[in-house]
């Protein structure tokens, strides 16, 4: 091992002696774990399984549009109510007025 010197304000230092003398180790010790952990943080890939969840099943052919449609039937009927409807009621409207004479632009 090597030695080296770390510069620590009081709060830190205070802290480090404080877990060193609870766990009966020395600051040291401490501050290399202290290190191990915070690399294997940062070293950590990020979990990304699900990414692939599900690619390997079906025959591998693309879907058809009825299938599509059988898998999305009822899909945000719920949440295409009140305020959703109030919403696209109103796009409607701006594009009807923008297609008469003098409409939006």
């Amino acid at each position: 091992m090597k030695k080296t010197s770390v510069y620590l304000d009081e709060e830190h230092q205070r802290r480090l002696r404080e877990i060193a003398e609870r766990e009966g180790r020395s600051q040291s010790e401490v501050l290399r774990e202290a290190i191990a952990h915070y690399s294997a943080f940062l070293n950590a890939a990020p979990d990304r399984t699900f990414v692939s969840a599900g690619s390997y099943e079906g025959d591998g052919e693309p879907m058809t549009q009825e299938e599509i449609d059988e898998l999305m039937k009822g899909f945000g009927s719920d949440a295409y109510s009140g305020r959703w409807a109030d919403l696209d009621a109103g796009r409607q409207e701006g594009s009807e007025a923008a297609d008469r004479p003098g409409g939006a632009s």
